[in-house]
């Protein structure tokens, strides 16, 4: 995990909530092409791959993101979840207000 957690970026710190325009349209493509492509392949991806894969193609245009990490019970059972979100809006799953986060990662320029 620690090798990973050097890849998302500085963790405990998020991004600010405020973006440009143009800055939250393309952050929007980025995750609908992303999370479209995650449906059709031949293997499961999961949200963590996701969140990476979405942080690493803003961070190439220069754009700030947080990815944030959460954990729920269910069933008597530990569940994790990771999501993203580029200024105020979340750009993976919307099932993330079932989990409490318990890490941040600020993925910067």
């Amino acid at each position: 995990m620690s090798k990973i957690e050097k890849k998302m970026g500085v963790r405990g710190v998020e991004s600010t909530s405020e973006e440009t325009r143009e800055n939250l349209n393309y952050a929007k493509l980025v995750a609908f092409h992303a999370n479209r492509v995650t449906e059709h392949m031949p293997w499961e991806a999961k949200c963590l791959t996701r969140s990476l894969t979405i942080a690493r193609l803003l961070k190439e245009k220069g754009i700030d993101s947080t990815i944030y990490m959460g954990v729920a019970k269910e069933k008597g059972t530990m569940k994790a979840h990771s999501w993203i979100r580029c200024g105020k809006m979340y750009l993976t799953d919307p099932i993330m207000d079932q989990y409490v986060p318990v890490a941040t990662f600020k993925y910067c320029k």
